[in-house]
């Protein structure tokens, strides 16, 4: 998972995440706030062998600056993307932080509370208010 704060209001619609030709099996996308109550998820189909997949969800999440939200993914095979230590700054991208130690995980569905140094290549889509 994917620790993330953004810097102005807006919604996410989906889940992106980096698949490996490894990586194969069921795919389902997570968004999460920081307290770990589940906002949204969604099951990955028509991908592809590798490269980013995609899933929409079914309605918008509204999300609000300052809060920490955690986007994740679990995979049937337990395959996935990481760039060891790629986390180990907080960087600003656009509207997004992610902070210092900004990936998670659990080895399993549920709220990704371990936290990580790795990149995971897990994000959302968003779209900023306005």
């Amino acid at each position: 998972a994917t620790r993330f704060k953004v810097d102005v209001a807006g919604e996410v619609t989906g889940v992106r995440f980096y698949k490996g030709a490894a990586n194969t099996g069921a795919h389902t996308g997570y968004l999460w706030n920081g307290d770990g109550t589940q906002l949204a998820q969604v099951v990955f189909v028509d991908e592809t062998a590798e490269g980013w997949q995609v899933a929409q969800f079914v309605e918008p999440v509204q999300l609000l600056p300052g809060i920490e939200y955690r986007v994740g993914l679990h995979s049937t095979t337990g395959r996935y993307a990481a760039d060891i230590d790629g986390l180990t700054r907080e960087f600003t991208t656009g509207h997004f932080t992610v902070p210092r130690q900004g990936g998670a995980y659990t080895y399993s569905s549920a709220f990704p509370s371990e936290l990580s140094w790795n990149n995971f290549w897990v994000d959302v889509l968003f779209t900023p208010a306005g």
